[in-house]
């Protein structure tokens, strides 16, 4: 078994950050990670596991990373022939990122990896839409299982559902 080192990390503060979008949050997680790597590392990237669950709700169904990441690669920050791999996985999301970038460097397909993970919750100008966020992550297929326990768990505390 290959044995794989993180050498750099950095994220942003854990807020609602209304006034910051995700290509922001992104840009200031990932130029503090390379910076605590330190120089010349950034041309060296390989591969790029981007994580995210959100991107829809702001308008960007696919190809997330791609996207919030484009800018870092069009600066040079970033490589461009770096693939970016999209993953989703509900909380654990960011967790899929980082095996995703250990298991490219294990299996010998890069030499260094960055897992890039950002989501915002906190839509002030559409609750209806943040609710659909969480509503999202239900199943969709067949709602009414879930819709039946939040049905009964609301009677049985005398709520409406």
């Amino acid at each position: 078994m290959s044995c794989v080192h993180v050498i750099g990390v950095a994220t942003t503060r854990f807020a609602r950050h209304p006034d910051k979008s995700h290509k922001e949050l992104a840009r200031e997680a990932v130029q503090g990670a390379l910076a605590d790597v330190g120089q010349g590392i950034s041309e060296q990237v390989g591969a790029i596991h981007f994580g995210s669950c959100t991107l829809h709700a702001w308008g960007q169904a696919n190809v997330g990373g791609n996207v919030v990441l484009g800018g870092l690669v069009d600066e040079g920050v970033l490589p461009a022939g770096a693939p970016i791999f999209n993953v989703e996985g509900g909380c654990a999301t960011g967790a899929m990122a980082v095996h995703g970038a250990r298991n490219a460097i294990a299996a010998g397909d890069c030499d260094f990896a960055l897992a890039v993970g950002v989501d915002k919750t906190f839509m002030p100008h559409d609750l209806a839409a943040m609710k659909g966020l969480f509503e999202g992550a239900m199943d969709q297929l067949d709602p009414q299982v879930w819709q039946a326990d939040l049905e009964a768990a609301a009677a049985e505390h005398g709520l409406p559902y």
